[in-house]
């Protein structure tokens, strides 16, 4: 939706000719993290994104498998 729609862009930050990141941008980034043995790297950068998140007051669901 975000590479369709120019008020979603806007909202994004995004500008009118840049495309937004796809599903596999925070998976290439992790495998590129784990490829140099940085998973504690990794793993606090995880950390404050989320606790950064829950300040802000996002819910997240209960994950299940």
């Amino acid at each position: 939706m975000a590479n369709f729609n120019l008020v979603v862009k806007y909202f994004l930050g995004l500008g009118v000719n840049e495309r937004a990141p796809d599903h596999t941008t925070l998976t290439t980034f992790k495998n590129r993290i784990l490829e140099n043995g940085r998973l504690k790297a990794y793993e606090e950068l995880l950390e404050e994104i989320i606790k950064i998140a829950l300040e802000k007051g996002i819910k997240f669901a209960p994950f299940r498998w």
